[in-house]
């Protein structure tokens, strides 16, 4: 046999994913190197892991091997034996490949056996690497995590009461897999039916934190299978992996005493949370692979065919030797051209520069609740988009993605249909989109363009607390909208033989501007609108000259627009301004 060459060494997995999941620890060795006990298949006697000169190439097999370092208490070990006998495929000694674009056929070829990324995938799993953790930064803060928020998605209100003094609190998501991953490899010519890899995982449990009396409580577990189609798309930023949407199956919702609402309906509606959830989770998670960064220091390039809508990539597919199959990734080398002071400068790339508009945007709000909740009544978000080299002369493609998630596949549509379950979520969605020329990769735009809608069916809460001092502050906040981005505008009556007459309307102001109000008049109404164009309102009778405001008003007063303001809420502010 030959002599082994090769890597071993450990990868720290939690430092790895520390960008979106800092709690999370895990680690395992690994070893991948050339050589090995296995007989080639060609009669030669000589082994796989020896120089192989046959048809004008030289074949080289490898083994390789992952251990966790040490097993995780957060998951039930798993006992996954190496898979041994792994055979060669057949098409990595052979100089051409059907649907090659150049009939001289690759320069390189690999292969990943099947049997190993599972072997590997239990491993990651035993290590405890996908026990992760998802916060509101993880999120990059486009969606507020928070009880207020998911609790209005849920059509679980209850959720919020949980919080110090029943108000909106911190959430945190824990993932915990009820068994390790597994792995199917595909061709990659369609991500629905035919993912180039396909990756479940089954009984994964999601225990949901809120922050409530200075540490956090498990309000409830949410158990269910994912499933994971995946490609991946060939750019110049390397492989980058697309997907388009998160399978979300046989949900359950345990351990949910401190709620009121009904567990089997959260559990429906979880379904679709937790699938965007976890999708921009992956999103942070599953940077580009560059493969070209490892030869850079040689001074050669490796190039993949680009990725064809319908029929994937001719150097990513899967290939079969007896009953395995493997992850075939091929490419041709290059060598990369040194910048020299006497050359002739090179020839403008050409680079696309996307553009994009929002064409419709339509919320149903009957759509954001789990009570309402249909599949065809969510958002309905029409973009359209163009290109400075959507001329005729080229053709283009386009791809998007939503909040930092995956992205989805190319189309060279100019009317985009964003229908993502994501946006159901109430907040501020960025949308990115970016081009390129059908069938080079390197046009790829840098700087992808983007829009934001804003998902909001809520109008702000106002209340009004009397101070120290006898003057009245005005307190609002919303589910999306930071204080700084409400505007507030105030009105004042006195009253006249029993009626209350009142003053016009100020001018909006941001709420975080307007000072304190004086408590010489008989009553204020203060109307407060978010970014989004909703309105809450409070109103509140004062009895001039009483008590030194040391208790304040701590309810809410709000309303919808268009509703009166019963005299009620003026007893209400009565009381508890007294």
């Amino acid at each position: 046999a030959s002599i082994i060459l090769g890597l071993d060494g450990n990868i720290d997995l939690g430092g790895l994913l520390s960008g979106f999941s800092p709690g999370t620890k895990g680690a395992f060795n690994f070893l991948f190197a050339a050589g090995g006990d296995s007989l080639r298949t060609d009669g030669s006697g000589h082994h796989w892991g020896d120089l192989n000169p046959v048809n004008q190439g030289i074949s080289l097999g490898f083994y390789g091997g992952t251990e966790p370092t040490p097993v995780s208490s957060c998951v039930v070990p798993a006992n996954i034996e190496l898979p041994t006998g792994i055979p060669i495929p057949d098409e990595l000694t052979q100089n051409s490949l059907p649907n090659w674009p150049d009939p001289n056929g690759p320069h390189f070829g690999f292969a990943l056996s099947e049997r190993f990324l599972n072997y590997m995938f239990a491993q990651l799993y035993n290590s405890g690497a996908l026990c992760l953790g998802i916060t509101a930064d993880a999120l990059g803060g486009a969606v507020p995590l928070n009880t207020q928020l998911i609790g209005v998605g849920l059509g679980a209100p209850s959720l919020s009461e949980l919080g110090r003094q029943k108000l909106g609190a911190e959430l945190a998501i824990i993932l915990r897999p009820g068994a390790p991953p597994t792995v199917e490899v595909g061709n990659g010519t369609d991500l629905a039916t035919d993912p180039l890899l396909r990756i479940r995982m089954n009984q994964v449990a999601f225990d949901f934190y809120v922050f409530s009396l200075d540490r956090f409580v498990r309000a409830f577990t949410a158990t269910m299978d994912l499933e994971v189609p995946m490609n991946l798309m060939v750019s110049e930023e390397g492989l980058t992996p697309v997907i388009e949407e998160l399978g979300v199956n046989n949900a359950v919702v345990t351990n949910s005493e401190l709620i009121r609402e009904d567990a089997d309906k959260i559990a429906t509606t979880l379904q679709d949370l937790l699938g965007g959830l976890v999708g921009s989770a992956l999103g942070g998670a599953l940077p580009a692979i560059n493969l070209n960064d490892q030869l850079a220091s040689l001074g050669l390039t490796l190039t993949i065919p680009p990725t064809m809508d319908g029929a994937g990539s001719p150097g990513l597919r899967k290939l079969t030797k007896g009953d395995d199959d493997f992850l075939g990734i091929f490419a041709t080398l290059g060598i990369a051209m040194p910048q020299m002071a006497m050359a002739a400068p090179p020839a403008p790339q050409t680079r696309v520069h996307t553009e994009v508009e929002v064409d419709s945007f339509e919320v149903d709000p009957e759509g954001l609740r789990v009570a309402t909740w249909t599949e065809d009544n969510g958002p309905k978000l029409r973009l359209r988009v163009g290109a400075d080299l959507d001329d005729g002369a080229h053709a283009l493609e386009w791809q998007y993605r939503v909040d930092g998630m995956p992205w989805h596949p190319f189309r060279r549509d100019r009317v985009i249909d964003v229908n993502d379950p994501w946006i159901r979520t109430m907040g501020k969605h960025t949308v990115q989109v970016r081009a390129r020329v059908v069938g080079d990769p390197l046009s790829l735009d840098r700087e992808p363009a983007e829009v934001t809608v804003i998902v909001d069916d809520e109008a702000p809460k106002v209340k009004l607390v009397r101070t120290a001092e006898g003057a009245v502050e005005v307190k609002v906040s919303d589910l999306v909208s930071a204080a700084e981005d409400i505007v507030v505008r105030v009105r004042w009556a006195n009253d006249d033989d029993g009626e209350l007459v009142w003053t016009e309307w100020s001018a909006w102001t941001p709420s975080t501007e307007l000072a304190a109000l004086p408590a010489d008049v008989d009553a204020i109404e203060v109307e407060a609108m978010d970014e989004d164009g909703r309105v809450g309102t409070a109103q509140s009778e004062l009895i001039r000259g009483v008590g030194d405001g040391g208790a304040g008003c701590q309810c809410s007063l709000d309303r919808q627009p268009g509703e009166s303001a019963p005299r009620g809420f003026w007893l209400a502010g009565l009381l508890g301004l007294a």
